[in-house]
């Protein structure tokens, strides 16, 4: 699933693009409620309200797992399907951190690319 920033100020007066750029497209690791999980300009893998985005490619992943939880659609790599799994990344618990990585190497090569264009200026 591939999406564009289109509408980076929330209604809250949230602004998107502390940690996203408005001129690129972007991978969706994961749907977690009403958001969608993505590696921002600083290599974390952070929660964005899915009204910012256009969905430009709607295709999921065939190795997304989905679960409902109260309502919520969470829809993701089955490693991640966890209670406190990206808490537990923010809080730089290694094993969860070598997960993340493994993960994003086997199912989202392309994103680890885009990383080193960020930090080398190139997009």
């Amino acid at each position: 699933m591939k999406v564009y920033l289109t509408r980076p100020l929330r209604p809250d007066g949230r602004d998107e693009r502390t940690s996203l750029r408005q001129d690129r497209s972007y991978d969706v690791l994961a749907i977690e409620c009403d958001t969608f999980r993505i590696v921002n300009q600083f290599g974390e893998p952070t929660l964005h309200d899915i009204d910012a985005f256009e969905i430009f490619n709607a295709d999921e992943p065939k190795f997304w797992i989905h679960t409902d939880v109260d309502g919520c659609r969470y829809s993701g790599p089955a490693d991640w399907d966890r209670p406190g799994f990206f808490e537990d990344w923010h809080d730089g618990v290694a094993d969860v951190r070598n997960t993340f990585r493994d993960d994003i190497m086997r199912y989202y090569p392309q994103v680890i690319g885009d990383l080193v264009d960020l930090q080398g200026g190139v997009q």
